[in-house]
């Protein structure tokens, strides 16, 4: 068992795909591959509960969650009309519809943990934990797409009546 047999069963992901992986599916495989406490952790992860998550388990996590504090700083600073960023530009809340700076947000994400994968992190944890991110953001922008997000609706719907009964 090991991260190395989970990366050949799943496609490698791509900004341009439309169609991704199910999350469901990938945590599913993964149970088989990787220790349990590991998907339990990227399970939290994945569902935006990191403040749960010890940050020296995975440099990277640490890495993250500085961007995103970054981009949400930035984004304080647009509304409050002070000007440009240093990952935003001045127009950026003027400029653009909510659903396009949605999906510049999750650009600005996608690139940035293309530009942290090197030789040494192919494999193993951290390769898994940018696997799922990268997953994540498919997941998240494939919603924009009427079909695929009338489907992630109705499934959040079934999920809320199923808390609820």
């Amino acid at each position: 068992m090991g991260y190395e047999e989970l990366f050949p069963l799943f496609p490698m992901l791509k900004w341009e795909m439309d169609k991704c992986p199910e999350a469901e599916d990938f945590f599913e495989e993964a149970r088989i591959w990787i220790p349990e406490d590991h998907v339990q952790w990227l399970e939290m992860v994945f569902h935006g509960e990191s403040d749960n998550v010890n940050l020296h388990d995975c440099e990277f996590l640490a890495d993250v969650v500085r961007f995103e504090k970054q981009i949400k700083a930035e984004l304080e600073l647009l509304r409050q009309d002070k000007g440009g960023t240093a990952i935003l530009p001045s127009g950026f809340l003027r400029d653009n519809n909510p659903l396009e700076r949605e999906e510049k947000l999750l650009r600005l994400r996608w690139e940035f943990i293309e530009e942290q994968k090197t030789p040494e992190n192919d494999w193993g944890l951290q390769a898994v934990f940018m696997y799922m991110l990268q997953l994540r953001i498919l997941i998240r922008r494939s919603s924009f797409i009427r079909d695929e997000g009338e489907k992630a609706f109705h499934k959040l719907c079934d999920l809320a009546r199923q808390k609820v009964a």
